[in-house]
């Protein structure tokens, strides 16, 4: 599947009209096939259905059916309140990243449908119910079988209402949305090959020896030295259009490259910010970049806002950013902060396990063709470990929790470079928070930088 494609189905899962269009879409269809068999067996020995009673006949059947429509499209115009509710309150407190994980939340958008999606069955089927005329010589019609489903119907839509109250309530609670922006944050790391796993060299039994060494957990395998002649010759392209790289079709690009024999080095990475004008790819030879000056971007695709789609660090941007609103003087809230670094040490220690992809991209001959900046696992650490020290290095609690944190990470690392990293946070976090806290506090903040080390050590021992 292309990454176009994959952006545009990523765009769609994050609307809140797709899932509830394709409901309503869904009844409307529903409905012609109840009817259609209602029409089918009107004249012949249908029993009627007991449990309706009264509403077996043309006017009951019709104040049902208008009943339930005109409430269930009051309870829909209610819902979407309450979502955009949900949204700004979301936005106000947690940071207007974390909107687009409200926007994805299937409950929500199925909870829309069902309502939409009753509504217009009961519409539709109430169009066909008809009174006896003996003047004209009409007959009444009432469809039993589409009044039975639109009951039915009914009663689904009465209990997700009970469950989107109890789930919009749910969902606007700071550990239920960090707890759904871990979950995906480990899924995305699960996607990648744990750190011991044979690359597809050394699965296939090639004889020959990888240009690139198998990296340790969380390490981005290095990049081969470029050829002198590119870095001499090499062609910058610039850019036509301007926004966020939510994705990029790396494997056509090195089939694209290979087709013209060219190497290619992208400036932007998913995640980074494309600009009108500036440069995003260099290329090599000079032929190759006259062929390929217009195709490239193709391969790009852009938008508005950062997606997590080929972005493994805007999920631990957004926890981030949680932390830091939860540390600021007009909401000072440590505990929601302490939440998050437990999610972002998670998540990093998860990370460490896995094998991270490559800056660089080779043909089936095992020639370099596409080189994409990566961003390493200690300099997001040090990024994310780095704005946290700046803001709860004044905080007793939350500067002991983020220690204590650091400590246990390390010691549960299988990376040295983290393990390295880690220590340099630790001794940074001390030297900031040496003016800012009381002795005491600085005390306390010292022991629990040296707990889990000083445990680790005894139970080796």
């Amino acid at each position: 599947m292309s990454t176009r494609l994959l952006g545009w189905l990523d765009r769609l899962g994050s609307s809140y009209w797709f899932l509830p269009s394709l409901m309503a879409l869904g009844a409307l269809l529903f409905s012609f096939a109840t009817l259609a068999v209602d029409r089918t067996y009107a004249h012949a020995s249908l029993p009627r259905l007991a449990l309706l009673g009264a509403l077996n006949d043309a006017d009951g059947a019709r104040a049902l059916l208008s009943t339930v429509a005109g409430s269930l499209i009051t309870v829909a115009g209610v819902v979407f309140s309450m979502t955009l509710v949900g949204l700004s309150l979301a936005s106000q407190q947690f940071g207007p990243r974390l909107v687009g994980n409200f926007m994805r939340d299937r409950g929500n958008q199925a909870a829309l449908g069902i309502f939409v999606a009753t509504f217009l069955y009961c519409l539709m089927v109430l169009r066909t119910v008809r009174s006896a005329d003996a003047q004209q010589g009409i007959a009444a019609f009432v469809p039993h079988v589409s009044v039975g489903v639109a009951l039915v119907l009914t009663l689904a839509s009465l209990g997700v209402l009970i469950y989107f109250i109890h789930h919009a309530a749910e969902s606007v609670q700071v550990s239920y949305v960090l707890a759904r922006v871990g979950r995906a944050l480990t899924q995305q790391i699960l996607g990648f090959p744990p750190a011991d796993e044979p690359n597809d060299r050394e699965a296939a039994g090639a004889s020959a020896e990888p240009s690139v060494d198998a990296p340790e957990g969380g390490a981005v395998p290095a990049t081969p030295a470029l050829p002198e002649a590119f870095q001499r010759e090499a062609v910058t392209i610039r850019s036509q259009r301007a926004g966020y790289v939510q994705a990029i079709d790396l494997g056509g690009l090195t089939a694209l490259a290979a087709e013209h024999d060219a190497l290619i080095r992208l400036h932007n990475p998913p995640g980074s910010f494309l600009m009108l004008g500036g440069p995003f790819a260099d290329i090599h030879p000079t032929e190759a970049a006259e062929a390929l000056a217009g195709r490239i971007e193709g391969y790009y695709v852009l938008g508005a806002v950062r997606t997590p789609q080929q972005d493994p660090y805007f999920l631990f941007d957004q926890l981030l950013e949680v932390a830091l609103r939860a540390l600021s003087p007009g909401i000072n809230d440590p505990f929601t902060a302490m939440t998050c670094i437990d999610r972002l040490a998670e998540a990093i220690d998860l990370l460490a396990r896995r094998r991270l992809p490559p800056g660089h991209l080779e043909d089936d001959d095992g020639t370099l063709r596409l080189v994409v900046p990566r961003p390493e696992l200690g300099a997001l650490v040090e990024h994310l470990f780095g704005e946290l020290r700046a803001h709860a290095a004044g905080d007793p609690m939350v500067a002991r929790h983020l220690a204590h944190t650091l400590r246990r990470m390390q010691a549960s690392a299988a990376n040295v470079e983290l393990q390295a990293t880690v220590d340099r946070e630790v001794a940074r976090l001390l030297e900031s928070a040496a003016d800012r806290l009381s002795a005491s506090d600085l005390k306390a903040l010292r022991s629990a930088s040296r707990h889990v080390t000083a445990w680790i050590r005894l139970e080796e021992e």
